[in-house]
């Protein structure tokens, strides 16, 4: 092995995707212990949307940033901030706006990073003279082991994450492939927990922030909200898509997607109400009753626009998800006409809609989800990110990572990013 990466060269520099959270803010800290030479990128995505949609949002943006501008100051690193407010508007928001038109259920952040994070704002970084572009996505990129990115043989590779909890290969399936070179995950050898506990430990002001849970480009904002503004309402039925009966009504067919089981507003059953189709010709949701229904599963995905990693023989064992934090189940795929197919072996895709992504991970174990070794004790954290010692330095051994708990890591069964590609047809195997 070699005895140093690149976290060891001293005043290298690299970029940081900043967003002024928990994530973000550790990578920075982490790097700027470790000798780089850092500079902070933040861009501001939403002020075009804001100024058409919802101007009495703007005073909490510019609060926002100032926040980040004193999360900088307090790493002691430079902060670079982009308006990236018309791309964000041509490429993210107006085909997240004309796919609920049609009636698919469009991901705006598989979009925001292709276009933004991993577009224009590492198009950016790159007139920095930067040696490397960093990011607080939960993943990992590496050539014949995921964990020690540095090597510089074999071919280059995107892998999930060891929290797979948190894991966000799911989206960056759509990112060009040849921005790994340059691209690093500090955080994909860690839980979100020793994430925290770093923050801690930096005593970043973000170690108190919470994760945002609303759509990217307006923080905390409603994702029904956001939708009702654009679209309005307009009532319809909701219709048992077994017995044919009504079950209730909507406000609006744009407020559902496929799975969904709140905002239903349906009482009284034994078993909870999920969406499983939707006819925007004549304005009804159809839902099934209990999880468990034939009606949500489906054994067939047919998908386009697919952005290829590696190819699909270099695995022995192919697993595919149709949304984030859903169980990888194994499928055959073919690529036939541009097209992707996708066939399920033995378990279906749940609740998959047309407009999703799916994503297709190989490894070479049939189960390669299996957790690692999680670090309760803040020298343990240390001791995995720094090869050795309690405080960070720049001049770390990391020949010894191999007995280090990384090398215990080493260990755990990883899978590979092979490709993604966005649904325009299921198939269910039942009659309707």
């Amino acid at each position: 092995m070699r005895k140093s990466g690149p976290f060891v060269k001293v005043k290298k520099k690299v970029a940081v995707a900043f967003s002024g959270g928990v994530d973000s803010s550790v990578v920075a800290s982490i790097l700027k212990e470790m000798g780089f030479d850092v500079i902070a990128l933040h861009y501001r995505r939403g002020l075009r949307i804001i100024k058409e949609y919802f101007p009495s949002y703007k005073t909490k943006y510019d609060k926002e940033i100032e926040y980040i501008k004193l999360l900088a100051d307090k790493i002691n690193i430079p902060l670079k901030i982009y308006d990236f407010s018309d791309i964000y508007y041509r490429k993210v928001f107006v085909p997240l706006i004309e796919g609920y038109r049609m009636g698919y259920t469009p991901n705006p952040d598989v979009l925001c990073n292709k276009f933004i994070k991993f577009g224009e704002l590492i198009k950016q970084a790159s007139t920095l003279d930067i040696d490397y572009f960093a990011i607080g996505h939960y993943a990992r990129t590496g050539r014949k082991n995921p964990y020690f990115f540095w090597e510089k043989e074999g071919e280059l590779g995107l892998y999930g994450a060891v929290d797979f909890s948190k894991d966000q290969v799911y989206f960056l399936g759509q990112i060009p492939k040849g921005v790994l070179k340059r691209v690093t995950f500090p955080l994909g050898i860690l839980y979100k927990s020793e994430v925290r506990r770093l923050a801690q430990y930096f005593n970043l002001p973000s170690r108190f922030k919470e994760e945002s849970q609303g759509i990217c480009f307006l923080g905390d904002l409603q994702f029904r909200d956001f939708l009702k503004k654009i679209f309005g309402t307009k009532k319809g039925d909701i219709i048992d898509i077994e017995t044919k009966q009504k079950v209730g009504e909507h406000e609006g067919i744009y407020l559902y997607t496929i799975g969904q089981r709140k905002g239903l507003g349906i009482g009284g059953v034994s078993k909870p109400y999920f969406v499983a189709d939707l006819d925007y010709k004549n304005n009804v949701v159809y839902v099934a009753r209990g999880r468990d229904s034939n009606f949500l599963y489906f054994n067939k995905i047919i998908a386009e626009d697919i952005n290829l990693f590696t190819p699909f023989d270099k695995f022995a064992y192919i697993f595919g998800a149709v949304r984030y934090r859903q169980k990888y189940i194994p499928v055959r795929v073919s690529v036939d006409n541009k097209r992707l197919s996708v066939e399920t072996l033995k378990d279906k895709f749940w609740a998959p809609a047309i407009g999703q992504y799916i994503n297709i991970v190989g490894a070479q174990s049939p189960n390669p989800f299996s957790p690692c070794t999680r670090l309760d004790d803040i020298n343990d954290i240390l001791n995995l990110i720094f090869g050795g010692g309690k405080t960070a330095g720049v001049k770390r051994d990391y020949a010894k990572l191999e007995n280090s708990e990384l090398g215990k890591r080493h260990n755990c069964r990883v899978y590979q990013e092979i490709a993604s590609a966005k649904i325009v047809n299921r198939v269910n195997s039942i009659e309707r």
